[in-house]
């Protein structure tokens, strides 16, 4: 009885040392951050403000509006965003929507008219 005493505390200290030394530490749990998006250009910014002003001119308007001359060129609009963004080494038309869509946040439309917005501007001409 006394052997079985001691043989049961030996395995017990055996496996606390095992468990002290030779095992690695728990790893401690990491936070989990969002990332900010990257902020937008301004210029491309105030461009995607004007190119919003003028969809909802066309879009939102009554009759008379619809008469009237644009006050703003998409075409060339969208142009110049396509040409910063091509300094920045940016080539793609889905980064183009994603940097509309990302000003567009920036100047406050709503989340669930964001790609109806988005698509709207890029298909003025």
């Amino acid at each position: 009885m006394k052997n079985l005493l001691l043989l049961a505390g030996l395995g017990v200290l055996g496996y606390l040392g095992y468990q002290k030394w030779f095992t690695l530490p728990a790893l401690p749990t990491a936070e989990v951050v969002e990332a900010k998006p990257e902020p937008v250009n301004y210029t491309i910014k105030s461009r995607v403000r004007k190119l919003f002003d003028e969809w909802k001119r066309r879009n939102l308007g009554n009759a008379d509006s619809q008469l009237g001359s644009a006050a703003v060129d998409p075409a060339s609009e969208l142009t110049e965003i396509r040409k910063i963004l091509f300094r920045d080494g940016v080539h793609s038309e889905a980064a183009v929507l994603d940097v509309i869509k990302r000003a567009l946040r920036d100047v406050g439309v709503s989340e669930n008219e964001i790609d109806e917005v988005a698509s709207g501007i890029r298909g003025m001409r």
